[in-house]
């Protein structure tokens, strides 16, 4: 069985779903053979040595569903093994779910034999679209767990707020200066960890209003990290904090709750898979911004509640499967649905 992964232009880029490909392509690459297509603008079906070969699996990132034109060359291809590999859709967001691009998406569906998603939040999603159960997958992201340090790193006299996202809209970024503005009473400093370019009008945007803000020194943005010097950040931290206006699963939120970081997050799409309100950390009903303060502070300023979330989360991350098991699933999904 030999695997095609379509890629988008922006693979480079460190993204979640990028991370999660990568991640799950060194895996897959143990067990078989994989052909990565990179899909930019220029791409034609000439590209591919052999479409439409009868062993042959494509896998696609789903972030391709919004090139019209890549669209269009998947619907004409006879390839019957088409498999979408979900990290997010119009179609799932409740902000956009009846956008135009959302019901592109939907007229796609069809195309696909089968599908994998990183939570059951999506899984319900496509089963709303009349996708049968037995074409989808849930499968989580990994974990990293040689990386993992094994305990938390000293202390900080000011407690530490991380966040690993993308600048990038509906990540809430800038929606957080304005309420971290609001508990300059309290000590603490905000740490972001992200990709910059994907957009880069609204990056300047977002550094532009936080120079202009009362916490621009009490904040740092930090470029991507590796694998390593990134749990390393986790280790250092005391909150994990997650604006996010939509996430179908989190992958930053399972690595920082495997680090052992209490979490604060908004209730959407999956993360109230991962986080066990008052347990590992907070769930706030989405747009609660009066709630969302109070429980911040309380972790801000409440070492014990801290340090039972982050027992909590650390056990709870414990129970999250290796990146090694997320592929084999994936590959017994794959060959059960060819096999039918």
């Amino acid at each position: 069985m030999q695997l095609t992964f379509f890629l988008p232009e922006i693979y480079r880029l460190t993204t979640g779903g990028n991370v999660f490909n990568n991640k799950l392509l060194f895996h897959l690459k143990k067990k078989l053979t994989v052909k990565i297509v990179i899909v930019g603008r220029d791409f034609r079906a000439t590209d591919l040595s052999s479409p439409g070969k009868a062993d042959e699996i494509w896998l696609v990132d789903s972030l391709l569903l919004q090139h019209h034109w890549w669209s269009e060359f998947l619907m004409n291809q006879p390839q019957p093994n088409k498999f979408l590999l979900l990290h997010y859709l119009s179609l799932f967001d409740t902000a956009k779910q009846f956008s135009e691009e959302a019901g592109k998406e939907r007229q796609l569906l069809p195309n696909f034999s089968g599908f994998i998603v990183t939570s059951q939040f999506s899984r319900q999603c496509l089963l709303k679209q009349e996708i049968s159960s037995r074409q989808i997958a849930v499968i989580q992201p990994g974990i990293e767990r040689k990386d993992l340090p094994s305990q938390k790193l000293k202390s900080n006299k000011i407690p530490q707020l991380l966040t690993v996202s993308s600048i990038f809209p509906g990540k809430g970024l800038i929606e957080m200066i304005a309420l971290l503005e609001q508990i300059t009473d309290l000590t603490w400093q905000w740490n972001i960890i992200g990709e910059d370019r994907l957009d880069r009008s609204f990056t300047q945007i977002f550094r532009d209003k936080l120079q202009a803000s009362a916490i621009a020194g009490r904040v740092k943005i930090h470029s991507p990290r590796r694998q390593k010097e990134l749990f390393l950040m986790y280790a250092r931290s005391e909150i994990f904090l997650l604006p996010s206006h939509f996430e179908t699963c989190s992958m930053v939120t399972m690595e920082a709750m495997a680090s052992g970081l209490p979490v604060i997050a908004w209730q959407v799409g999956g993360l109230p898979e991962l986080i066990e309100h008052q347990q590992t950390g907070y769930v706030i009903p989405y747009r609660d911004e009066h709630l969302f303060l109070e429980k911040l502070r309380e972790l801000i300023d409440n070492d014990k509640i801290r340090q039972d979330f982050a027992v909590a989360a650390r056990r709870r991350g414990g129970s999250f499967a290796g990146w090694d098991q997320s592929a084999e699933r994936l590959i017994n999904f794959i060959q059960d649905r060819i096999n039918r």
